[in-house]
């Protein structure tokens, strides 16, 4: 298993000494809420050679394609070697009704504007009773949140297996300033995306990706 963390709060300074090869950084929520230094954590994951992912936090009350492209503005030209994920926990949502439908709005509008296929999070404690069982959901790499000791983590309903399972949550790790999430993934997961050969570069500037979305679905 490969190791790495993620932490709302963490200020991106890395400790000397850590376990971690790649990490998840939170950029945006809905369409009003940005992290002050979320570049600061990039740029240290950057610099440290971690391998990043950034992740927006769903929101149903707000329109999906402007989450999709609120996201993809705040993350910028440096997209990070990870997918971007969509973190879905929203418990002020409606469950089931709409929901599952403008979930998968969000996604297909995220792989639009960053030109690669999203990874969705959750965990069975909220899927299961707000989304229920979504087969389509198996099309998207996933990442599963389930603190336990066991060997293998809860799945949500429908879920057929993970790809990155956060199993330990707000742990005091040495040298980080703010507590972090603990996760692990397969190696060959990890490998396909640490190889230069798998890299995807893609330029957007930050004001363009706005633009890309009304040019898409107008204003």
């Amino acid at each position: 298993m490969i190791y790495g963390f993620d932490s709302r709060f963490w200020n991106g300074v890395l400790p000397a000494a850590h376990s971690f090869e790649y990490a998840f950084v939170k950029f945006t929520e809905a369409t009003g809420f940005a992290t002050s230094n979320a570049g600061a954590q990039w740029a240290g994951l950057k610099a440290g050679g971690l391998l990043r992912g950034a992740y927006h936090f769903y929101r149903n009350s707000v329109n999906p394609e402007d989450q999709a492209a609120y996201f993809r503005a705040n993350v910028g030209e440096d997209i990070g070697e990870l997918p971007p994920v969509l973190d879905l926990e929203d418990t002020a949502s409606i469950k089931g009704g709409e929901l599952p439908a403008r979930v998968q709005r969000c996604l297909v509008e995220i792989e639009q504007l960053f030109g690669r296929k999203p990874m969705v999070y959750s965990a069975a404690w909220w899927w299961n009773p707000w989304m229920g069982n979504q087969p389509w959901v198996n099309d998207y790499e996933k990442w599963v949140a389930n603190y336990t000791i066991a060997t293998t983590p809860l799945l949500p309903v429908g879920w057929v297996g993970w790809d990155v399972w956060q199993f330990k949550g707000d742990v005091t790790a040495a040298g980080f300033n703010a507590k972090i999430d603990w996760n692990r993934c397969w190696q060959d997961w990890f490998e396909q995306y640490e190889s230069p050969a798998a890299t995807i570069t893609l330029t957007i500037l930050k004001e363009t990706a706005t633009d890309l979305h009304t040019a898409l679905h107008g204003a």
